[in-house]
C-alpha cells in the first residue's frame, strides 16, 4: 500500500521544489500583504462613513460576507437577485454594500454583489440555474494516477471567465465609489495560510482576477488548484468557511475616534452573513461502516467551520455594543431539513434551481435572518428574526 501511494504522489509531482529560505520568504510577503490588506479595508470603511455623513446620510457602513457551498451557492445567488429588486426606500431594500467579503462558492458570487445591480445579480443567478453535470465530468483514472482533480470543470471554466470579461470586470471598473471593496481568500497550501484578495485591485486583469477566482473554487481532490506568484493555491474552505472582520479591538478604535469626532452622528455597522450551506446537518441514523461515517464525519466539519466563526462574530459584536457601539450582525443558513438527493452529480439544476428558488423566496420576504450565535450542544429552536434587515 505504501508503495502505491507514492507511485501515485509521484505522478503527481510535476512543480520545482521550493527551498526552506525561499518559502520563508514568500510567508513574509504574504503574510505583510494579507496584514496591509486588511488595513487598507479600515481605511476604506473610514472613507466610506466621511462618505455617507458628507452625502447627509446616516453614517453607516454595510458588510455582506459569503460562505462557501459548491453548487449550494445557487442559494445566495438566487437570495441576491431576488433582495435586489425590492425597491429603494422599503426598509427591507438591499443596501449598497461597502465590502463583501468571500470564500470558496461565495468568492465567486462576491463581484457580482459588490457591483449590486439586479442585472449583475441574475447573472450570477443564472450561472447556478443553468448549472449541469457537464460543469464537472469526471475522470477517474488521472485522479487515481495523481496527474488531476476528480472533476474536469472545463466547461464551468469557460463561463466563469465569460461572465468575468462581459459583467464583472466593466462591472467593477464602472464603480464610482473607490473605497467600496470586494476581498475574497484562497488557501496558500504550500504556505499553509489564508491569502487575501482585493477583488477590484486584481480587475485590473481579467487573466489574473480569473486565476484568483478559479483557485477559490479549487476544492482539494475534487477540482486542479491553481500557481499564483509561486505558490499553489486552491478553496479557502480548506482553512475555514468564511472571513469578515474579525479584530473587536481594532473596530472598537475605529469607531471611538469617529465617534469622538463626530459625537452627534456616531458610526453604525450591519453586518449580513449569508451561508451557502446548512449550519447543522440533517439528524440521521448513521452505520458503523466507513462508507457512512466518513462522509458524515467529513460534513460534521464543515460544519464546525460554519458554527465556530458564526459564533465569534456575533459574539464579538455583543462585545462592541456592550462598549457603545451601534453594531449589528445578521445571519441565515439553508435549513438542516432542507432535503438533498446525494445520489445526484455536482451541479445538476435538479439541486441547484431549488436552492435558487428557496433564496429568492426568502430574499423577497427578508424574514429569515437570525441575530443569535448558532449553537455546538443545541439546535436553535426559537423563530428567527424579522425585523427589516435595514433596521435601526
Amino acid at each position: 500500500m505504501t508503495l502505491i501511494l507514492s507511485l501515485v504522489s509521484a505522478c503527481g509531482t510535476a512543480r520545482p521544489v521550493a527551498t526552506q529560505a525561499e518559502l520563508q520568504t514568500r510567508l513574509e510577503k504574504t503574510t505583510g500583504g494579507n496584514e496591509a490588506l486588511y488595513q487598507l479595508m479600515l481605511h476604506r470603511l473610514r472613507g466610506r462613513l466621511e462618505q455617507e455623513l458628507a452625502a447627509g446620510r446616516v453614517p453607516q457602513v454595510n458588510i455582506l460576507t459569503l460562505s462557501g457551498g459548491s453548487e449550494f451557492g445557487a442559494f445566495g445567488a438566487g437570495f441576491l437577485h431576488a433582495w435586489s429588486q425590492i425597491p429603494a426606500g422599503d426598509p427591507h431594500a438591499m443596501p449598497r454594500f461597502d465590502l463583501v467579503t468571500g470564500i470558496s462558492t461565495g468568492a465567486l458570487i462576491a463581484p457580482y454583489a459588490l457591483i449590486g445591480t439586479t442585472a449583475a445579480l441574475s447573472k450570477v443567478d443564472d450561472l447556478y440555474r443553468e448549472s449541469k453535470p457537464a460543469y464537472a465530468e469526471s475522470r477517474l483514472w488521472s485522479f487515481i494516477t495523481g496527474e488531476s482533480g476528480y472533476y474536469d470543470i472545463t466547461g464551468l471554466e469557460n463561463i466563469i471567465r465569460t461572465d468575468l470579461q462581459t459583467t464583472v470586470v466593466p462591472g467593477l471598473q464602472a464603480l464610482p465609489d473607490q473605497d467600496r471593496m470586494a476581498m475574497v481568500a484562497t488557501t496558500d497550501m504550500d504556505l499553509g495560510l489564508l491569502h487575501l484578495w482585493d477583488v477590484r485591485q486584481e480587475a485590473s486583469s481579467v487573466d489574473r482576477l480569473y486565476a484568483i477566482q478559479r483557485a477559490a473554487i479549487a476544492i482539494p481532490g475534487a477540482f486542479d488548484p491553481v500557481e499564483i506568484d509561486g505558490s499553489l493555491h486552491a478553496d479557502a474552505g480548506v482553512l475555514i468557511q468564511f472571513i469578515t472582520i474579525s479584530n473587536p479591538e481594532m473596530i472598537a478604535s475605529v469607531m471611538a475616534e469617529w465617534n469622538a469626532a463626530h459625537p452627534t452622528t456616531p458610526a453604525r455597522i450591519r453586518q449580513w452573513i449569508i451561508i451557502n450551506n446548512k449550519s447543522h446537518e440533517p439528524l440521521m441514523t448513521v452505520q458503523t461502516g466507513w462508507t457512512d461515517s466518513l462522509p458524515r464525519s467529513m460534513a460534521l466539519m464543515i460544519k464546525s467551520g460554519v458554527i465556530g466563526p458564526l459564533t465569534m462574530i456575533t459574539l464579538q459584536a455583543a462585545l462592541l455594543r456592550s462598549q457603545g457601539f451601534d453594531v449589528e450582525t445578521r445571519w441565515m443558513a439553508i435549513p438542516s431539513d432542507l432535503v438533498v438527493d446525494p445520489s445526484l452529480p455536482p451541479f445538476d439544476n435538479r439541486i441547484t434551481v431549488p436552492l435558487s428558488d428557496l433564496g429568492r423566496r426568502w430574499g423577497a420576504r427578508q424574514d429569515h435572518w437570525s441575530t443569535q450565535p448558532p449553537r455546538f450542544i443545541g439546535r436553535e429552536i426559537s423563530d428567527p428574526v424579522v425585523e427589516p434587515a435595514n433596521a435601526p
